[in-house]
């Protein structure tokens, strides 16, 4: 019976610790599509391409899903499925390399 009470209260303490995390979720969530957004009005201007076009290719997104709903909308399919691999891979290669180097400067001054 006290296991089932810790468990209980365990959840609980959880339950509030992610409660109290939505905020910061949410904020982050904004400023991911804020971010793509403001790269898209960027991109499409650059490139002279289509604002939708541009959107799909830089909003955060699976490459599958954003060439699907391009290829609905009839606007450039390759460009936003190039757009997003590219996207994604230099994600994959860059973060590994910046978050050596950040844990690198946060060891140095500890």
């Amino acid at each position: 019976m006290t296991q089932s009470f810790s468990n209980h209260s365990n959840a609980r303490a959880d339950f509030t610790n992610i409660a109290t995390s939505i905020p910061i979720y949410i904020i982050l969530t904004l400023f991911l599509l804020l971010s793509g957004a403001c790269t898209g009005y960027i991109y499409s201007r650059l490139a002279k391409i289509n604002l939708f076009t541009a959107m799909l290719a830089t909003v955060p997104g699976g490459v599958g899903v954003m060439a699907a709903i391009a290829a609905d909308y009839n606007r450039n399919v390759t460009l936003v499925a190039l757009s997003q691999v590219f996207r994604v891979t230099s994600v994959v290669i860059l973060i590994p390399f910046n978050s050596k180097s950040i844990s690198q400067h946060i060891f140095i001054y500890i």
